[in-house]
């Protein structure tokens, strides 16, 4: 995809930053022990900034940015990277936004009255950390092109 609007250049341009800011927390997550409180918020920053620009962002009938990016605006993302995408806008769409029993299970034993339950963890959660500092490092370097490509483009237009 090609920028050609103005809307979806400012889309692009408020994303790269969102992407930015998913890689800085995703890091910054690596220095604390793993299923500590500030590694578990710092690992929920980075999908929800993340997933950010794939959410419907723009409710005004004449907005200054397209409402979101699609996945498959990016170019060379592998199988791989496109199941742990779907992964992270479930996670942030199902556990961090909203509260699905699937991760939030909960029973009662019925003969004891004993309850039991279970919340969701970002650090145990099967998350290639990995794969998606790539996955980030590809959408990063491709929203600054992107931009840098329509910004030609307009310089060329007006000589």
């Amino acid at each position: 995809m090609k920028i050609s609007t103005d809307e979806e250049l400012n889309r692009f341009s408020i994303s790269v930053h969102d992407f930015d800011d998913s890689q800085k927390f995703l890091s910054e997550s690596f220095k604390y022990e793993c299923g500590s409180i500030v590694q578990e918020a710092l690992l929920i920053a980075a999908i929800i900034y993340f997933a950010r620009p794939f959410s419907f962002n723009e409710r005004d009938k004449q907005p200054k940015a397209i409402p979101n990016l699609k996945i498959d605006w990016f170019s060379e993302i592998t199988q791989d990277e496109l199941d742990l995408f779907i992964t992270l806008i479930d996670i942030r769409n199902k556990c961090l936004a909203h509260a699905e029993y699937t991760y939030y299970p909960s029973s009662i034993d019925h003969a004891t009255g004993v309850l039991r339950g279970r919340r969701y963890s970002a650090c145990n959660s099967p998350i290639n950390v990995q794969l998606f500092q790539s996955l980030l490092e590809k959408l990063i370097e491709q929203s600054h092109n992107k931009r840098a490509d329509y910004s030609a483009a307009i310089k060329r237009k007006n000589r």
